[in-house]
């Protein structure tokens, strides 16, 4: 007979344990510290944020909804909110408060929070992590490109026509090749302004 208990190991990964009651080198003395037997089964994951992307009858919403600036206006709204002005871009929740917001019907500040993939029905194993997304999109914004750009790349180097498109696995590999070509260019410009011009 064992006693159950669940741990964490430094990298936040959950363990179910098994605690032999009978001690080290199984004699029954209560003077002798439990030796711990783990199990081979992995407890299951912990839930993440999920990026739902922008359905398409709220980029058609988007793209009709009377607003001062016109279209102009609202691309300038998204690009406030997530760092690039690209609709496509936007996850559900943002685009709901975006809609609401242009018709005067929220007087929230932010977007509501991303849903956990444990509050969505169905196999979200496809659905990306909103915080890779999310820091895509930054990146994007980080290197400075345009939407057009954007589109380009991400069809030439990923096989893909837009962010929404980008699978769990897609996500995750943009997430991190955009991160070296930042990481690259910083240490280029780090090494330009090193030399300076010669006196």
């Amino acid at each position: 007979m064992y006693i159950l208990r669940d741990i964490y190991t430094p990298k936040k990964q959950r363990y179910i344990i098994k605690i032999s009651p009978l001690g080290c080198k199984g004699c029954k003395c209560s003077e002798h510290t439990p030796l711990p037997v783990f199990s081979r089964k992995k407890a299951m994951k912990r839930p993440i944020k999920l990026f739902e992307s922008i359905t398409n009858e709220q980029i058609k919403k988007l793209h009709s909804a009377p607003f001062p600036g016109g279209e102009a206006g609202v691309y300038a709204l998204v690009s406030e909110l997530i760092g690039i002005a690209s609709i496509t871009a936007l996850s559900k929740q943002e685009a709901i408060f975006l809609i609401d917001r242009l018709q005067g019907k929220t007087e929230r500040r932010f977007p509501a929070r991303p849903r956990f993939s444990n509050e969505i029905e169905g196999d979200t194993s496809s659905l990306p992590s909103f915080y890779h997304v999310r820091d895509i999109r930054l990146l994007f914004k980080d290197l400075g490109w345009d939407k057009q750009r954007i589109k380009n790349w991400l069809r030439k180097y990923r096989k893909v026509k837009d962010i929404r498109s980008l699978d769990r696995e897609q996500a995750r590999a943009t997430y991190h090749i955009l991160t070296r070509m930042v990481e690259g260019r910083n240490e280029r410009d780090a090494t330009s302004q090193g030399k300076g011009p010669k006196q």
